[in-house]
C-alpha cells in the first residue's frame, strides 16, 4: 500500500527516444536545474525496448552555459552504469555535480542492427513546493 505521494515534488522530462544502428554516442535533451522550481536532485533512467545486438549505457555531460559539455565525473554520478544488453531492460544513475544544465546521451557499442532507446530525466526536491 503506498501512503507517499511524489506527484507534485517530481518532474519527469523525455530526453530522447531513438533506434539506434550503429556505435555511437546519440545525444538526448539538456535539463535544466535551475529551471522554474530549482531542483537539487536529478535521476537520469536508460530503458531499452526491442534489441537485436550491442551494448548501451548512459553518458552524463554537465555544463554551466549550455554551450560547452564535458563529461561529469565519476564522483559526481550515484548507482551502476551498468550497459545494457538485452530487450526489456532498465538501468539509470544519478547527478550530484554542481552544474546547472545536465545532458544525458546513450553510448552504443558492439552494434550492428541495434535497440529502441529511451532516456528520462527525473528531477526532484524542488527549493520550490509543490509544482504545478
Amino acid at each position: 500500500m503506498a501512503s507517499k505521494d511524489k506527484n507534485f515534488g517530481m518532474k519527469l522530462s523525455h530526453l530522447l527516444a531513438a533506434v539506434i544502428a550503429s556505435n555511437t554516442t546519440t545525444a538526448g535533451a539538456v535539463v535544466d536545474m535551475n529551471g522554474d522550481n530549482d531542483f537539487e536532485a536529478l535521476e537520469v533512467a536508460l530503458a531499452i525496448g526491442a534489441h537485436t545486438d550491442g551494448s548501451y549505457s548512459i553518458l552524463l555531460e554537465e555544463s554551466d552555459d549550455n554551450i560547452s559539455f564535458n563529461a561529469v565525473a565519476a564522483e559526481s554520478i550515484l548507482g551502476d552504469n551498468t550497459a545494457l544488453d538485452a530487450a526489456n531492460s532498465v538501468s539509470h544513475v544519478g547527478y550530484v555535480g554542481k552544474k546547472r544544465y545536465v545532458r544525458a546521451s546513450v553510448v552504443s557499442t558492439d552494434v550492428t542492427t541495434g535497440a529502441n532507446a529511451t532516456l528520462l530525466a527525473m528531477q526532484d526536491c524542488p527549493r520550490s513546493a509543490p509544482l504545478n
